[in-house]
């Protein structure tokens, strides 16, 4: 695993706006924004007011772009890849998953952005992809791209099969797989990109085979099986076949809340029409329906060989992780960061701001991920100044009951300390601190750790 510090430092280092003065600036910006509470506004976070006016200039400057961003994020997050894969015999395996989300600004009336699903919206598409390790912890941004949709293509839909698949907005899925390709055969590393129904298209299949691409894409289409002489669709072919193991598996109702129902697995090899290269499909079927009114019904393409049970439930192991993956990013970068609070009167600025506010959401992300490794090692984590540090904030903040539930110096320690300091009231009581008041006692121990590191510098220079 790799310490919060480093990550960050690793995706901002390599941000590149062809002047290092910037470069610079935008390092120091993100160093700031990772150790702040995110939900206040920019003047409360870069309290010195030459740091919020280089802050808001940086925003503004042509030479910035969200794309530049980006390429940095994505030359960090190979370097870091990079040196895992030297540490390691075998090759490592990552997961990108690829989400969109919208940033809504209809309140903005001199900043006019786009439309998103009606014409009088006010927004920008924000298409995410997050490469995590293979115990479902992120790493890094490993692509993003913005779209500001124009409002005199609003229901144009006709045009769009006459524009090249690179000129449309579904491209954003493919793209965001193309640095995957260099970076398997250059780090020694596979990388199996994850996809909701919205990248079931012929495209992204096409692209994966023809560049040795592992994917795993949720079926939205009820797309035609050429079988002998006959046609048969999908969903109709997957929904008679007999069940090849019944399996109990916790989903999702339409609130967001989780259930447990009996669910029958399937699944088998097939050919799309259009396609020569087979896929594996794998489907999955709620038996009971006493949460669901239809019950819960999953299709899930992929290359991977799927020939067991264990590699069935595998598939979807991976899959349903997107959404502690995406839907907590999009979490983070929204009501973590305040993406939709940010007060800018020029699309340049917002993008700007939105993708930098990613990178941060991606470190508040990771602090999400902490509670599921409670028994690894705080050195995963902290330098070793940071761990004394911690080791007398753990005496001040932890209760004799927070001692009962973990042991010194893991990160179950460190999650119940930054979480009193947070505001947590215990672990009996309400469970593990959430990520919003792990990253409050986050904030309040790095801003503390930055006034012991200045105040040494500053007595042993007396």
């Amino acid at each position: 695993m790799i310490a919060f510090n480093n990550l960050t430092k690793a995706q901002s280092q390599f941000f590149d706006f062809g002047d290092k003065r910037l470069n610079i600036r935008a390092q120091k910006c993100v160093e700031t924004l990772i150790k702040s509470d995110l939900r206040s506004g920019f003047p409360s976070i870069f309290e010195d007011q030459y740091e919020l006016k280089g802050f808001y200039r940086l925003m503004n400057n042509d030479k910035v772009t969200p794309k530049k961003m980006t390429q940095g994020m994505n030359t960090g997050l190979k370097s870091v890849l990079g040196e895992r894969s030297i540490k390691s015999d075998a090759p490592q395996v990552y997961y990108q998953y690829q989400d969109t989300t919208f940033g809504s600004y209809l309140s903005r009336k001199k900043l006019d952005l786009g439309y998103l699903e009606n014409k009088d919206d006010n927004g920008v598409v924000v298409h995410t992809s997050i490469v995590t390790d293979d115990f479902f912890v992120p790493i890094g941004i490993g692509w993003q791209k913005q779209i500001l949709r124009d409002r005199k293509k609003y229901q144009k839909a006709r045009d769009r099969k006459k524009r090249a698949f690179e000129d449309k907005e579904s491209y954003k899925w493919v793209e965001s797989m193309e640095w995957t390709v260099e970076a398997q055969k250059e780090l020694n590393i596979k990388v199996i990109h994850v996809a909701d129904r919205e990248g079931d298209m012929n495209e992204l299949f096409k692209y994966a085979f023809e560049n040795d691409l592992n994917f795993m894409v949720r079926a939205r289409h009820d797309r035609t099986i050429p079988e002998s002489n006959e046609q048969k669709k999908l969903w109709s072919h997957l929904s008679t076949q007999k069940p090849k193991a019944v399996i109990k598996r916790e989903l999702l109702d339409s609130r967001g809340n989780k259930y447990v129902a009996n669910c029958d697995l399937y699944w088998t090899e097939i050919q799309l029409k259009g396609h020569e290269n087979k896929l594996q499909v794998v489907y999955l079927r709620q038996k009971d329906n006493l949460q669901s009114e239809q019950g819960a019904q999953w299709a899930i393409y992929t290359n991977l060989p799927v020939r067991n049970e264990d590699q069935a439930i595998k598939v979807f192991d991976v899959y349903t992780n997107r959404w502690r993956t995406c839907e907590d990013f999009h979490k983070c970068l929204k009501t973590g960061c305040s993406m939709e609070k940010r007060q800018f009167d020029s699309s340049h600025a917002m993008t700007n701001c939105i993708a930098m506010l990613s990178l941060t959401a991606l470190h508040l992300l990771r602090m999400r991920h902490l509670t599921s490794l409670n028994d690894q090692p705080i050195t995963e984590i902290l330098n070793i100044q940071e761990i004394k540090f911690a080791e007398v904030l753990a005496d001040k903040y932890l209760k004799p009951v927070d001692y009962k539930e973990c042991t010194p110096n893991t990160i179950l320690w460190l999650v119940l300390t930054l979480g009193r300091m947070g505001g947590h009231q215990g672990i009996r009581q309400k469970g593990l601190p959430g990520w919003q008041t792990l990253w409050l006692g986050w904030s309040k121990f790095k801003k503390m750790m930055d006034g012991i590191v200045l105040s040494n510098n500053f007595f042993n220079t007396t």
